[in-house]
């Protein structure tokens, strides 16, 4: 039996696409610290949250005058902010293209191939005739949606 065939069999399949999620996450979440100011981002969406608060407020009093002037603020923060924000993009582009060439890769290798099973019926994106076959690219979702908080904890990327 070739590698090939041993990584079509299931729970082989279902554990590398978990490993390789983890790996993915882990990966990006380092990229993401190493490159972008957490502090910074988490300083600036509570500067732009404080002002929307104060916007509403002054709308709510129909003040037009501090309106504007929290408007002014608001650009001036904006402009202020392109670095940070740029940072967030770039950290983006050069995480999506391994990302990218890894999934197309892996999903035209899997095909159709049952990888998982689910406990519960899912109503979309399953192979087989009960809803429970998941195919690789439904796994992998699965996988990165249960394991994308846990790595941005562990990383401290929240920004709230």
């Amino acid at each position: 039996m070739g590698f090939e065939e041993i990584l079509l069999q299931i729970p082989i399949s279902t554990i590398f696409i978990l490993c390789l999620t983890v790996a993915l996450g882990l990966f990006s979440s380092t990229i993401h610290r190493k490159f972008v100011d957490v502090e910074k981002v988490k300083e600036f969406r509570a500067k732009m949250d404080e002002i929307k608060r104060q916007m509403a407020e002054a709308k709510r009093r129909n003040d037009k005058k501090a309106l504007a002037k929290l408007q002014r603020k608001q650009m001036v923060l904006m402009r202020d902010s392109s670095r940070i924000l740029s940072q967030q993009s770039k950290v983006m582009i050069f995480t999506m293209l391994p990302f990218l060439v890894i999934y197309w890769g892996l999903a035209s290798f899997f095909g159709k191939t049952i990888v998982a099973f689910s406990p519960i019926p899912i109503p979309w994106g399953t192979i087989g005739p009960t809803g429970t076959e998941l195919s690789f690219w439904l796994w992998y979702l699965l996988s990165a949606l249960a394991l994308n908080l846990p790595i941005t904890r562990l990383f401290r990327l929240q920004y709230t």
